[in-house]
């Protein structure tokens, strides 16, 4: 039922994912859109095909596209931060309503129906475009002060081309003309104030904050990756305690590699809260060690987003102290794969101390609930091990949404893969590493790689190579994850591809950015490349490992996220319902009430 409600809610952002048109041809859009509204106005009220055209096309450009372009660069001029692409955008869309209303004005001026005025029809049309403006401003834009400004600025030209043209009498003085389309804009804007008490007021409930101000801040983030909504996420989120894992690799009495194991989500999007972690934690680390450092994904859910970046410095600072404690040996150690059902279990044994990775790739690798990941580690314990750390490889990303929880028959199936793993591993061996990275920076995020790159460890053992080879990314697609497998083996290597379930890429594909969606071919050549160079400085390590508790991460949290999920989508459902009604009732209203004026 969660994963249905989450999806539910994931639909909501997938019209963010994509990007707008250039501002040229947002322009040319309103061009032929006016052009074409014009002929089909002339159309409509008895015109010729020929004169239609030329004189109707003409027409609708002066009274629809004229106004809609000079309305949107005198909003950039009032705010330029705003770009003109957007509000170009939003006068394309108003001229569509616009041309909606004007064309059902002149149906109704030709039929010859007197019980509606045709000119107070292309009123209540523009005061539709007036709350809209008003609420783009107010939400997306963030704009409160001048948001009434920015509001009347559209409907106002609109008026004011149409009476200069007059294809429809107006019967009235201009300014009574205006002050009617202001008194319907104000009926408009009651509708408008209505709907937002009625989305604020479950959220209001539930977490004493603003849902208008959370979009708002949501949309600016999205969009212009601000970070103030992480003050917002402060107010509602919770105190927990987690785990952190270390593995760390010496070389030469100099630390060569670390695997980093934070049990915490990397989301939720962008650079909230903790999507950026994995560039964050092992930029830092590196910085203080000079060893390549891989930050895994735990096993954790979104139930356990940090609030804010700043909590990655608990982890940065663990980090240190624990590498301080380790007592490194000369490393021994197998590769072991491990089966059951579905489940598979990558589990790397160095001094009797285990990092196992889970998958069921091909099939969907999703996240795994924090007290299944503490009872597999347990389980490992039991089995044999000193000690071991859990990741998630979420290796398989097939567009569905889910993650393993309790109860759940795939989460025995990681039990006993677990259980094999630790218990049937390969005789120790003297183990060798090698380590290589590439950003893959120039490949951008479209890619799917977000800043911490691509890494590689490769583990040789008295000649058997194995490499893990990890991505900073949300996911990667099952056929990119079976072709560089295969790829890697024909270089001698066996291997693993692993992602962060960084979502810091999520702004550029929306809510799912497989890594192997675009230049995949490019991908594939340069881990390739990266594997030959871990390949050419594998040498003799020692090692150690510790999994320890960090305290008083603030994250979202289990209650907050499935609460906020829940009114998320209740007040989609009933917004379904009563925004149509409630601006249809304010138009028949507005529609009545400029009658009387």
């Amino acid at each position: 039922m969660l994963q249905d409600s989450t999806g539910k809610a994931v639909e909501l952002t997938r019209f963010l994912s994509g990007s707008l048109p250039s501002s040229f041809r947002i322009f040319i859009f309103i061009v032929v859109l006016s052009f074409l509204i014009g002929t089909l106005a002339n159309l409509v009220t008895g015109g010729e095909l020929v004169s239609s055209i030329a004189r109707g096309g003409g027409e609708g450009i002066f009274i629809v596209g004229v106004p809609a372009v000079l309305s949107s660069a005198i909003c950039v001029l009032m705010k330029r931060r705003i770009s003109l692409k957007k509000t170009l955008f939003l006068s394309f869309i108003s001229s569509i309503i616009y041309s909606i209303f004007y064309i059902a004005a002149r149906l109704i001026q030709t039929s010859g129906v007197t019980i509606v005025n045709s000119f107070n029809v292309i009123l209540v049309g523009n005061a539709l475009v007036f709350a809209l403006w008003f609420s783009v401003a107010y939400i997306l834009f963030s704009i409160r002060r001048s948001s009434l400004l920015f509001g009347v600025v559209q409907p106002t030209l609109n008026i004011v081309f149409f009476l200069a043209y007059g294809p429809i009498s107006a019967q009235a003085a201009p300014e009574l003309v205006l002050l009617k389309l202001y008194f319907a804009s104000s009926i408009f804007l009651v509708a408008v104030y209505v709907m937002f008490w009625l989305v604020n007021a479950p959220m209001k409930r539930a977490f004493g904050v603003s849902s208008i101000e959370a979009v708002s801040l949501f949309l600016a983030q999205w969009f212009e990756r601000s970070k103030k909504i992480e003050d917002l996420l402060e107010e509602v989120g919770v105190n927990i305690d987690t785990l952190l894992g270390v593995m760390a690799f010496k070389a030469k009495g100099k630390l060569k590699c670390i695997f980093l194991i934070p049990y915490i989500h990397f989301g939720p999007f962008g650079n909230l809260g903790g999507s950026e972690f994995p560039y964050l934690l092992s930029n830092a680390v590196n910085e203080a060690t000079d060893a390549e450092v891989m930050v895994f994904h735990g096993t954790a859910t979104h139930d356990f987003n940090p609030v804010s970046s700043e909590e990655v410095v608990k982890f940065i600072e663990r980090t240190r102290d624990m590498l301080k404690e380790m007592r490194f040996s000369k490393a021994v150690g197998s590769i072991t794969l491990a089966k059951h059902e579905t489940c598979k279990v990558h589990s790397l044994v160095v001094n009797n101390k285990g990092f196992l990775a889970l998958t069921r790739a091909p099939r969907t690798t999703e996240d795994v609930d924090f007290s299944l990941g503490l009872a597999y580690r347990n389980q490992a314990i039991a089995s044999g091990l000193e000690e071991a750390m859990i990741a998630d490889a979420h290796n398989a990303e097939t567009g569905e949404i889910t993650r393993v929880e309790a109860g759940d028959p795939i989460s025995f199936e990681y039990m006993e893969a677990v259980r094999k793993a630790a218990e049937k591993r390969k005789k120790d061996k003297p183990i060798k590493l090698g380590v290589a990275v590439d950003s893959l920076i120039d490949l951008g995020k479209e890619s799917g790689v977000g800043r911490d790159g691509m890494k590689v460890a490769l583990f040789e053992f008295n000649g058997d190579k194995f490499a893990f080879i990890l991505f900073d990314g949300n996911g990667i697609l099952p056929s990119t994850r079976k072709d560089l497998i295969s790829a890697v083996k024909e270089m001698g290597v066996r291997c693993e591809v692993m992602t962060t379930d960084s979502h810091s890429t999520n702004v550029v594909g929306g809510v799912l950015n497989p890594i192997g969606r675009k230049n995949s071919n490019e991908i594939l050549r340069r881990a390739c490349q990266c594997v030959a160079r871990a390949a050419k400085n594998v040498e003799a390590v020692e090692a150690d490992m510790k999994v320890e508790k960090v305290e008083g991460v603030r994250v979202f949290g289990v209650s907050q996220s499935q609460q906020l999920i829940g009114t998320v989508n209740s007040i989609v459902a009933v917004m379904r319902i009563i925004a149509p009604l409630l601006f249809l009732s304010a138009a028949l209203f507005a529609l009545w009430a400029i009658t009387k004026i």
